[in-house]
């Protein structure tokens, strides 16, 4: 006799198994996902009049200015910069210098070819919609390692990482930052808010909450160099990275 499972198993049929296209739009999805929570709030604060505070305050201590917000990077009317300009190594909780550049060396990704890296750091995932840059010791995780509480481990996410990606299909615009060039192209840096720990507790990170470098690219479509806090990087070296930052035919825009 057929019982309730059975009839249920019939009615639902055979599982289907997702292909790597589906796949791979599912990572670039939450990849977006997790670049919107990083920058949504420093949008909103813009909108209620918290932004510009911060921009006066940051103005007196270093002289970091602010761009408008609109469909195209560089529209702004704040300070310009480039990677050689007048943006201070420590304002504003960026970097100290410490962390040195070099010319990267090992084998280039199809979606996107970089110039320079941190010292010490490779390329950890790549494909069509982002690329990741991770410090070197996640190429070898001993036994004891553990991705969900040491993440830099885990390929997939962004946390202590520099993501490059395409800014989504769905997404318009850019947030109010430091209007700066980039290898020759209009860019906009912009500085996180803080990341948000599941207790509501903001974790130490220097006062580097984190950064974000809209490059505009001929076609239209921004950049976006992801910088997760604390990494110690200058502004000026934010700026080198992303001018070293190349899109090729085969990089791809998430959606969501």
């Amino acid at each position: 006799m057929m019982d309730l499972h059975d009839r249920l198993d019939q009615f639902a049929g055979s599982p289907a198994h997702p292909d790597s296209t589906q796949i791979d739009a599912d990572v670039a999805r939450g990849r977006a996902a997790l670049h919107r929570r990083r920058v949504t709030g420093a949008v909103a604060a813009s909108a209620t009049g918290v932004a510009a505070l911060v921009a006066a305050v940051a103005i007196a201590a270093g002289g970091i200015g602010t761009g408008g917000v609109g469909a195209d990077a560089g529209t702004g009317t704040g300070d310009r910069t480039t990677a050689n300009g007048s943006v201070g190594a420590s304002a504003d909780g960026a970097g100290d210098g410490r962390v040195r550049l070099v010319a990267y060396t090992g084998a280039q990704p199809k979606g996107f070819t970089i110039d320079t890296v941190p010292d010490g750091w490779f390329i950890q995932t790549d494909d069509n919609y982002s690329l990741l840059l991770a410090p070197d010791r996640a190429k070898n995780p001993g036994p004891n390692a553990d991705p969900s509480r040491d993440p830099v481990y885990d390929p997939q996410s962004f946390v202590g990482k520099i993501g490059i990606m395409l800014q989504s299909k769905d997404a318009h615009g850019v947030p109010e930052g430091t209007t700066v060039t980039v290898g020759g192209k209009d860019g906009v840096l912009v500085k996180s808010r803080p990341a948000m720990t599941p207790d509501g507790s903001q974790p130490p990170a220097d006062g580097d909450t984190g950064w974000e470098l809209y490059v505009r690219q001929p076609t239209g479509i921004q950049l976006i160099v992801q910088f997760w806090e604390g990494l110690g990087l200058t502004q000026d070296q934010m700026i080198d990275i992303g001018a070293g930052v190349h899109v090729h035919k085969d990089a791809a825009q998430g959606v969501g």
